[in-house]
């Protein structure tokens, strides 16, 4: 997703090094922050009028149902932080679990 936004997002900029320090104390909610969160807040709103969308495409595929739970989650609590001009889609082959977890996001 970062680098989707490192290439197309001027001005989106992660702080590569807070992310590998993050990842290596065994932060990974640092990380998103530095990957994702900081850099989108210090975004300027993009000029055109539509946003962008952030794909993650079949989550049916990862193992486990627990897996699927917690992509879901992360998916849903990162869109709420997100500005108007960022989105993020979900994409799943119909599953009890992925509807399920889809419905209370």
């Amino acid at each position: 997703m970062a680098a989707m936004l490192r290439e197309r997002v001027a001005g989106f900029a992660p702080d590569d090094a807070a992310v590998a320090a993050a990842l290596r104390r065994g932060r990974p909610e640092a990380a998103v922050a530095a990957l994702l969160l900081e850099p989108v807040a210090r975004t300027r709103a993009p000029t055109r009028a539509e946003p962008y969308f952030l794909l993650l495409d079949g989550i049916d595929e990862l193992g486990g149902r627990f897996g699927r739970a917690a992509l879901l989650q992360f998916a849903h609590d990162l869109a709420r932080r997100f500005p108007w001009w960022l989105r993020v889609v979900v994409t799943s082959r119909r599953s009890p679990d992925v509807d399920g977890g889809a419905a209370k996001g």
